[in-house]
């Protein structure tokens, strides 16, 4: 079967491209790429080609100019786009790794701005089974010796904002690099040699050029073996990720850009194997194209759910953060403020004055309404008890200064309507299970420094009501 004749069926077996689309073609002028180009075009899609010229090397530049009279000797036009690999450098991060980036972030803008919402690259079988054996060396789980998938979302494979939309497709996974080269042969090309391909300071040339030979000298046929167990694991990891997605509403509470919370009594009923994928879910949830997440990683975000330090929480990997509270944890950004839209939280954490009559908005679209009124309670009391706790009716004289809004403060006490002796404010808020970054940010009326009304919760005997009322304030909290 010829080289075209395999890359159509791959196409066609994997549903990656529909007749005609098209598909913006990453060539870079070597020998994989070059194919990419040709299968691509011969099979009748609209081919945008685009190469990434990094300035690395000092050839770059005639590397660009032979993509494009390539891509013109197709009939096609070749986009070359200069790529600023030094803004991508990070402490920490490998130049290959910053460099891929910036890669990876040229092509997606360039399928942005020409309207096309796939990206191609050249990827083949030897460099499927060089990917499995470094996720190998790492202590990969199923989902990294799966290895890369012949379709993926790109925000799933790069953590940049110019993914978002974009999927990637790898139709030549199913090639040998003899296969490209052959046919590059075949039709008199002459691809271009990157000297870095063989520089040994890069982890993925050692493993290339010195690793795998070496383990040729053990089993002649490692490629075809590591191949076959990224096959193993991709049905082994579909498998997980079916039963992680049943899990996953019973499992997690919230999700948004910046973190979710985990109900723990739900996630410590799940098969090990499901609670790794739900921990790798989240974080990929939170940190799209996070990389590298490894069992360890993964393994100590399990003994945290399990048994947190005294702290309650540790910062984790990539800039991400473990808390744990009562029966919940949370994966976020180290940098985020949890939000809890099921509760009233204050949007400001400085006091602010409540207007009456008048409103204070709160987080989450909740609301804090002040009237001034009747002091006739009858119509509050003919409520449902849950709309009774999200209202108070205070005496307004009776209160010793203008009503006020604010977090709790160390040493808050409030002596509740209709009970002897007092409490202190933090613990009722424990009390009633309301998780510890909640609590910081639960509004209290307060009149001068006193708490009047714990929003939603308790109401304090500072302002009841009596038969000496003349002028009532009306509080009501107002849910999104």
């Amino acid at each position: 079967m010829s080289v075209l004749e395999q890359v159509r069926d791959f196409i066609a077996g994997h549903a990656l491209l529909k007749p005609g689309e098209h598909v913006v073609a990453g060539v870079s002028g070597g020998a994989d790429s070059l194919c990419l180009l040709d299968t691509l075009h011969k099979l009748g899609y609209a081919v945008r080609v685009v190469h990434v010229d990094h300035q690395l090397r000092p050839e770059s530049g005639a590397e660009a100019e032979f993509t494009r009279r390539i891509a013109a000797a197709y009939g096609l036009e070749a986009q070359i786009e200069v790529a600023d690999v030094g803004a991508w450098a990070r402490p920490g991060r490998s130049l290959e790794e910053a460099a891929r980036l910036a890669r990876y972030d040229s092509l997606a803008r360039a399928a942005h701005a020409h309207e096309t919402r796939i990206l191609a690259t050249g990827h083949t079988a030897d460099d499927q089974a060089e990917t499995i054996l470094m996720h190998f060396l790492r202590g990969a789980g199923p989902d990294g010796l799966r290895g890369m998938q012949p379709l993926t979302e790109l925000n799933a494979w790069v953590d940049i904002p110019a993914a978002e939309g974009l999927r990637l497709v790898r139709p030549l996974l199913g090639l040998r690099r003899a296969d490209t080269t052959a046919r590059c042969a075949e039709l008199g090309l002459s691809p271009c040699q990157d000297a870095s391909n063989a520089d040994l300071t890069f982890r993925r040339n050692r493993l290339r050029h010195e690793l795998l030979p070496a383990l040729e000298t053990y089993n002649p046929r490692i490629r075809e073996a590591l191949l076959r167990t990224g096959q193993v694991m991709a049905a082994h990891s579909d498998l997980v990720s079916e039963l992680v997605a049943e899990a996953w509403p019973s499992v997690v509470r919230r999700l948004d850009p910046e973190g979710l919370r985990i109900h723990l009594p739900a996630f410590s009923l799940l098969r090990v194997a499901v609670q790794r994928g739900v921990i790798r879910r989240a974080a990929g949830a939170v940190r799209p194209g996070l990389r590298d997440l490894g069992w360890e990683a993964i393994e100590r975000a399990r003994r945290f759910l399990a048994d947190p330090p005294a702290t309650r929480q540790a910062d984790w990997i990539a800039g991400l953060r473990l808390r744990h509270w009562g029966d919940e944890a949370a994966i976020s950004l180290s940098t985020s403020e949890l939000a809890f839209p099921e509760f009233p939280q204050l949007a400001e954490g400085q006091p602010q004055a409540i207007p009456i009559p008048g409103r204070v908005g709160l987080a989450g679209g909740w609301m804090l309404v002040a009237e001034a009124g009747s002091a006739d309670l009858t119509f509050v009391s003919s409520l449902p008890a849950e709309a009774q706790a999200r209202q108070v009716v205070l005496d307004a004289e009776a209160l010793s200064a203008p009503l006020a809004l604010r977090p709790p403060a160390p040493g808050d006490r409030l002596r509740p309507l209709g009970l002897d002796g007092s409490t202190k404010v933090a613990d009722l808020l424990v009390d009633r299970h309301i998780p510890r970054p909640a609590r910081r940010r639960w509004p209290i009326v307060v009149a001068g420094e006193e708490p009047v009304w714990v929003v939603g919760l308790r109401q304090a005997e500072l302002g009841r009501l009596t038969p000496h009322t003349r002028h009532a304030i009306h509080l009501r909290l107002i849910s999104p």
